[in-house]
């Protein structure tokens, strides 16, 4: 009996760890959202590990290596700049997977992009954002992301398909 016990109190534990790593991989991924939602590159690149990748729907498409967040972050305010695009931010979704494993974790939520192309609201509703992370001594880091935009519309309005360049 006394065996059953401790074996009980072993497999709680173990559900609290995963419940607790769960809680981490989220706020840090919570944070680095907020910390992008802000303009604080120096909160979003610190969540980052050194070595990261980054896919997104405008080019280059890819970052990757060394410096991959901030090098997305100078691209991103740049695109910014030249399309018009203000007041951007990201409205995280519930998280339809969370994977841990060791010291990997993979996320992947349906968010909102809001923000305004030359004065006009727009939202992109749906997107499919996966976030990848690593358990370091710093804690849970961004090790990879991607971002794949599934409509296009202003506030209020029906969902249009991403426009296309073909």
């Amino acid at each position: 009996m006394r065996r059953s016990v401790i074996a009980l109190a072993f497999v709680f534990a173990l559900g609290s760890a995963t419940a607790s790593e769960k809680t981490d991989v989220l706020l840090t991924v919570q944070h680095w959202v907020a910390a992008a939602n802000k303009g604080d590159m120096k909160g979003f690149v610190a969540l980052c590990e050194e070595q990261s990748t980054i896919f997104d729907d405008f080019p280059p498409y890819e970052w990757h290596g060394v410096g991959a967040c901030a090098n997305w972050w100078r691209d991103n305010e740049s695109l910014g700049k030249t399309e018009g695009i203000t007041d951007a931010s990201v409205v995280l979704g519930k998280p339809l997977q969370v994977y841990i494993t060791g010291e990997h974790a993979y996320v992947v939520t349906r968010d909102e992009f809001v923000f305004k192309a030359k004065g006009k609201p727009m939202k992109q509703k749906g997107s499919i954002h996966t976030i990848i992370l690593h358990k370091s001594n710093l804690g849970w880091r961004i090790t990879g992301e991607s971002w794949a935009a599934t409509s296009l519309a202003a506030p209020g309005t029906a969902g249009a398909p991403a426009p296309s360049t073909q």
